[in-house]
């Protein structure tokens, strides 16, 4: 099972640290500390992995057992020129 949360928010950082706690809470154990391996990747313990993400005035969280990944990215309107070399 995955925990998914998204919410708006003026601070996005801090705001997809307080989903990731919240998504904690609800499966049923106290936040813990957010550890980053190697890489760089976070996670919260050893058994339960996270992802993170947040855009301007967004953020989103996951929590799950394996691997989990979620990205926000903001909607936004290319010029014509940038179409093209895309």
């Amino acid at each position: 099972m995955v925990y998914l949360y998204v919410a708006e928010c003026s601070d996005p950082v801090k705001g997809a640290k307080d989903l990731i706690k919240k998504a904690m809470k609800d499966y049923g154990m106290e936040p813990l500390p957010i550890l980053h391996d190697r890489v760089g990747k976070p996670y919260v313990a050893e058994n339960l992995q996270i992802s993170l993400s947040h855009t301007r005035g967004a953020a989103a969280a996951a929590l799950c057992k394996s691997n989990v990944g979620v990205d926000l990215e903001q909607i936004r309107i290319l010029r014509a020129g940038m179409a093209q070399r895309v």
